[in-house]
C-alpha cells in the first residue's frame, strides 16, 4: 500500500497548496534532519509529492540534450512524469535514456530530481554532485545539492553547500528557509538569523504570495531569538503585522503561535516587554474580523500578566505563592483549605510589611487581588492580629494531622510551642492556666510530621 502523504503532513485531501506548504514548514522545524532524519525525509517526500505542480515551472531552466528527436521526446516524457508526480516512471525513463545516449545533462538532472522525490536521496546526492562538478557555473545544481545534502542528513556538507550557493546569488524562499534550518542544526544560529532576515526582506515585496514564507521566517527567528537583539526582532515583527494587516485573517493560528513562543522565550530569559506585547496583540486583533478568537487572545494577555507578576520584585514570595494557590486550586478541597491556611498564617507573620503589596495587587493585578479582598479587609480591622492567628491556627492544627508535614510549624516552630505554654492568671502565688489541651511527650506531634512530640517540635 502506498504512503498517505496527506496524513504525513496532517492535512485534508482537499488541502490547497498554501495549506500544504504551511504544514510542511511547521513540521520541518519540529523534525530536523539532525534530530530525526527518517521523519524529515518522509515529510520532505510528502511535500514534494503534494506541492503545487506549478512549482515545476520554477525549477525549469535550459539543459543540454543530445541532438536527436528521440532524446528530446524522452526528455519531455520525463518532465511530464515529474509534473504528474510519477517519480518511478521518470526514473525508469531517465535510466533508459542514459543507456541510449549517455549521461547527458538533462537526463542526469531529471534522474536526480526524480530520485529525490522518490526518497532515493543517496543516489540523488551522487547525481547532483556529478552535475555540480561538470557544470560549476550552474547555480541551480548547487542549490539542489545543498537541499539534497540536508535531506539526506549530511549536515556539515549541507551547510557548506548552502553557503556556496548563497554566495553565488541563490535567494529563492525555499532555499533560504532550508539554509536557516541547517544553520540552526549545525550551531550557526546567528548566521541562520541573518538568512531569515534576508528572506523577510525579499518576501515583503509580495506579501500576499509569500505569507507562508514570512510566517515561517519569523518563527525561525523566534526559535533562534537568543542570537539577535530582542528589540530588532520585536520591531520587525510589529512592522510585518502592520504591512500584512489585510491578510492576517487567514493566518491567525500561526501568528498566535509566534506571539506565544516569543512571550515564553522572553519571559524565560527575563526580557519580557509586557507593554510591547499588549500593543502587538491589540494591533493583530484590529486586523482580524470581530477581533479574532477572543479566548485565544485573552489567554495570551493573561499569560503576559502572569509572567509580569512572577517577575515583579515588589511582591514577596509568600504573597506570590498565595496568588498561585488561590487562583489554581488543588483538586482536593481539604488540601486546598490546608494550603490556604498555611499561606494566610505566613502572611500574618509578615504583616504589616505586606500591606503595600495588597495595594499593588489591587492596582496592577486585580484578577489576583480579588482572592485577597476579604482577607485584606480583615487584616486592616485593627493592629492586633493575634485573635485572627489563633482562629486560623485552630483549623490549621486540625487539618495538619491529615498530612505528613505542616510547613508553617516547620518554619515557625515557636508558634506551635506557644500553644502549649503555661501562664499565670494572677500574681506569683495565683492559679495558672494552660492554653490548649496538654500534650504528652510521647504523643504524636500536632504539626503532622508523624514523629513523637519530644522528638519533633517539643525538643526545645
Amino acid at each position: 500500500m502506498g504512503k498517505d502523504y496527506y496524513k504525513i503532513l496532517g492535512v485534508g485531501r482537499d488541502a490547497e497548496a498554501k495549506t500544504i506548504k504551511r504544514a510542511y514548514f511547521k513540521l520541518v522545524r519540529q523534525f530536523s534532519p539532525e534530530k530525526d532524519p527518517e521523519r524529515f525525509q518522509e515529510i520532505r517526500e510528502a511535500y514534494e509529492y503534494l506541492s503545487n505542480p506549478s512549482r515545476e515551472a520554477e525549477d525549469s531552466f535550459t539543459v543540454s540534450l543530445p541532438n536527436d528527436p528521440t532524446a528530446q521526446q524522452l526528455y519531455d516524457m520525463m518532465c511530464n512524469c515529474l509534473k504528474n508526480r510519477q517519480n518511478q516512471e521518470a526514473i525508469g525513463l531517465a535510466e533508459r535514456s542514459i543507456d541510449l545516449f549517455g549521461e547527458s545533462e538533462g537526463f542526469v538532472y531529471n534522474l536526480a530530481r526524480a530520485q529525490m522525490r522518490a526518497g532515493n536521496t543517496g543516489k540523488a546526492v551522487k547525481n547532483f554532485e556529478k552535475l555540480t562538478q561538470r557544470y560549476p557555473d550552474q547555480v541551480q545544481y548547487r542549490r539542489d545539492l545543498a537541499i539534497a545534502y540536508q535531506t539526506r542528513g549530511y549536515g556539515n556538507k549541507a551547510l557548506a553547500a548552502f553557503r556556496n550557493a548563497y554566495e553565488r546569488g541563490v535567494r529563492d524562499p525555499e532555499f533560504l528557509n532550508m539554509y536557516s534550518l541547517t544553520c540552526n542544526d549545525r550551531g550557526a544560529a546567528e548566521e541562520g538569523c541573518r538568512v531569515l532576515i534576508e528572506q523577510i526582506r525579499l518576501c515583503k515585496n509580495n506579501i500576499r504570495e509569500n505569507m507562508e514564507y514570512l510566517i515561517d521566517a519569523f518563527m525561525g527567528r523566534v526559535v533562534m531569538a537568543g542570537e539577535e537583539s530582542s528589540r530588532t526582532l520585536e520591531a520587525d515583527f510589529f512592522a510585518f503585522v502592520e504591512d500584512a494587516s489585510l491578510y492576517i485573517g487567514e493566518y491567525e493560528g500561526p501568528i498566535a503561535q509566534i506571539v506565544e513562543a516569543l512571550i515564553d522565550i522572553r519571559a524565560m530569559v527575563g526580557d519580557l516587554d509586557c507593554d510591547y506585547f499588549r500593543r502587538l496583540i491589540a494591533r493583530i486583533r484590529k486586523s482580524l474580523p470581530n477581533g479574532g478568537d477572543q479566548k485565544l487572545w485573552e489567554n495570551q494577555l493573561a499569560a503576559i500578566t502572569d509572567h509580569q507578576f512572577d517577575s515583579d520584585d515588589r511582591i514577596s514570595q509568600t504573597v506570590r505563592d498565595a496568588c498561585w494557590t488561590f487562583s489554581d486550586p488543588f483538586n482536593d478541597s481539604t488540601t486546598q483549605r490546608f494550603a490556604e491556611l498555611d499561606l494566610k498564617l505566613r502572611m500574618l507573620e509578615e504583616w504589616p510589611g505586606i500591606r503595600a503589596q495588597f495595594q499593588i495587587l489591587k492596582q496592577d493585578y486585580p484578577d489576583y487581588y480579588r482572592y485577597f479582598r476579604d482577607y485584606a479587609a480583615e487584616l486592616e480591622q485593627g493592629p492586633d492580629v493575634d485573635p485572627l492567628r489563633q482562629r486560623l491556627l485552630k483549623d490549621y492544627i486540625r487539618l495538619a494531622r491529615q498530612f505528613e508535614e505542616a510547613p508553617y510549624f516547620r518554619d515557625y516552630p515557636e508558634r506551635l510551642r506557644s500553644l502549649y505554654t503555661v501562664s499565670w492568671d494572677s500574681g506569683a502565688n495565683g492559679a495558672y492556666r494552660r492554653d490548649g489541651k496538654k500534650i504528652g511527650r510521647n504523643d504524636p506531634c500536632p504539626c503532622g510530621s508523624g514523629k513523637k512530640y519530644k522528638n519533633c517540635c517539643g525538643r526545645n
